[in-house]
């Protein structure tokens, strides 16, 4: 339930734009959650997203930010006090050095419910990474190294994130 348009700037820079118009639940940015008791009956939900990478010389560079919220559909008054608001962003730079290609990348999301009585309701989620690949002729080395965290509910003293640490080493 949306559009978007691909613009090849160069050959070494493409810049997308997307625009989102759903009825569904639950659709925020194709997959998230209404975090305000709306439903597909009396919300609609409408989003745009930014997307671009490019090549400076040995680095190419990806980013995106897109934004959407849910609003009433019906004009019904105390339907019109509940809504989602979600943004997203993510970076990546990767650095072409030959045989060793170090990257790195960081993203985040988070929605919120906007009626007073559900407040705290926020859903955060973030995560970032460091790692190269190392070319040994036919075969590489990996490492990569980062974080997650998840959080689903900031009112609650007892719901604190959940974090990860990631490690990888391959070959």
């Amino acid at each position: 339930h949306g559009v978007s348009l691909g613009y090849k700037i160069d050959d070494t820079m493409t810049v997308t734009v997307a625009y989102q118009q759903s009825p569904d639940a639950d659709d925020m940015h194709g997959a998230g959650q209404f975090l305000d008791g709306e439903t597909k009956a009396t919300h609609t939900t409408t989003g745009f997203g930014l997307g671009f990478s490019g090549t400076f010389g040995p680095a190419t560079i990806g980013f995106t930010q897109a934004s959407s919220s849910t609003a009433d559909a019906t004009g019904d008054a105390a339907l019109g006090k509940l809504s989602t608001s979600s943004s997203t962003m993510g970076l990546g730079v990767k650095i072409d050095l030959g045989d060793i290609d170090p990257f790195i990348s960081y993203g985040t999301a988070e929605g919120s419910a906007g009626s007073a009585a559900n407040k705290a309701v926020v859903h955060t989620h973030s995560g970032n990474e460091v790692g190269l690949t190392y070319a040994l002729g036919d075969d590489t080395i990996t490492l990569v190294v980062g974080s997650l965290s998840d959080q689903y509910d900031t009112a609650s003293a007892v719901d604190k994130p959940t974090e990860w640490s990631i490690m990888e080493v391959g070959y």
